[in-house]
């Protein structure tokens, strides 16, 4: 008989994880703290993975309703400096729908998906996966907002709009609705104004924050958080983690959403092998772990260098010399960081 796994945590990472071994035939339970649907901190747009990744967890039919992306244009303060195509198409995809359309996927498939229960310390147990997102720093120089808003007029699929040590991604998400999503210094986030417009303009964005004063927003949707760093989480135990819990590639340069699906199925066949009793938990455990660094580790390695140097004003000023002179190597970039 298969043992459970049990996964604490039911964002992308937990649910995709809990999909992928079901399709294997594995028992598994996910304790989810919150609710559904709920709305969640992300950029809101899958890059990096598509129809092949949302089928093997048997979501095929998902992406076909997402609105999809094809170019993205970058500002500098309140200018232009950047527009191109996408090397591969995005979705525009709203956590609010995706993470309840794919709890009800998993309880229809024989998962056990149990809102309202916060686990506190699953660590020392065999069978537990932690995926609860990103991990607590006492120490940290972000402060990270979101929230949706109508009757916005884009001027790509993508925008991202670099500005004074801080940007912002916006993503269409289709019916109207834009995802505006922001990582900030996190002395802006301390500011007396909630506002995300206000925020955005502290920052240098001006113009973002007068089109966004003009568009309707959806207060229910914002959501934000602060306390958490970028870069591998570098657990003090063994403990098995997925998603963010694991690691926390800086938006501006990677794509969260995409590993922690990348992610739960690179994990799914060692879990499965545990399950069926033919690999103890600690191999398992150090196969994935050893399976998740070779894929990410260089995505984060170059996430970490592009990162700081496109919120430095000379790394900004070198990004719009090379966009004019035609010599920025975008699909290059773009891959190493996917």
């Amino acid at each position: 008989m298969n043992q459970p796994v049990d996964i604490a945590g039911g964002g992308v990472a937990g649910l995709a994880l809990g999909l992928a071994l079901r399709q294997a035939g594995v028992p598994v339970r996910v304790h989810e703290a919150g609710t559904y649907p709920r709305h969640r901190l992300c950029g809101e747009f899958l890059s990096g993975t598509g129809t092949e990744e949302f089928t093997a967890l048997g979501l095929g039919d998902v992406l076909a309703e997402c609105p999809e992306l094809h170019d993205v244009v970058w500002f500098s303060g309140d200018r232009p400096i950047l527009r191109r195509d996408l090397p591969v198409t995005a979705r525009g995809i709203s956590r609010w729908h995706l993470d309840a359309l794919m709890a009800a996927r998993l309880t229809a498939q024989g998962g056990d998906v149990r809102c309202g229960e916060r686990i506190s310390n699953p660590v020392t147990r065999e069978g537990w996966v932690l995926a609860t997102g990103r991990t607590r720093a006492e120490a940290s120089p972000w402060f990270a907002q979101k929230e949706h808003y109508q009757n916005f007029e884009m001027h790509a699929g993508l925008e991202m709009h670099l500005g004074h040590g801080g940007y912002a991604g916006i993503a269409h998400l289709g019916n109207g609705t834009v995802n505006v999503c922001a990582m900030l210094p996190a002395a802006v986030g301390k500011s007396n104004a909630p506002a995300l417009a206000d925020r955005l303009r502290a920052c240098g964005m001006t113009a973002l924050a007068e089109r966004l004063d003009a568009a309707q927003a959806v207060p229910a949707s914002r959501c934000g958080v602060s306390h958490f760093l970028t870069g591998w989480q570098r657990p003090k135990d063994n403990t098995l983690r997925l998603g963010d819990h694991a690691a926390v590639i800086p938006p501006f340069t990677g794509h969260g959403m995409s590993m922690a699906i990348l992610a739960a199925l690179e994990a799914s066949p060692h879990l499965t092998a545990w399950s069926r009793g033919t690999l103890p938990w600690n191999d398992a455990v150090q196969s994935i772990q050893s399976a998740l660094r070779r894929k990410f580790r260089p995505r984060l390695r170059w996430a970490a260098w592009l990162h700081p140097f496109l919120l430095h004003p000379s790394g900004q000023r070198l990004l719009r010399l090379l966009t004019r002179s035609g010599l920025l190597p975008w699909h290059w970039l773009y891959q190493r960081v996917r």
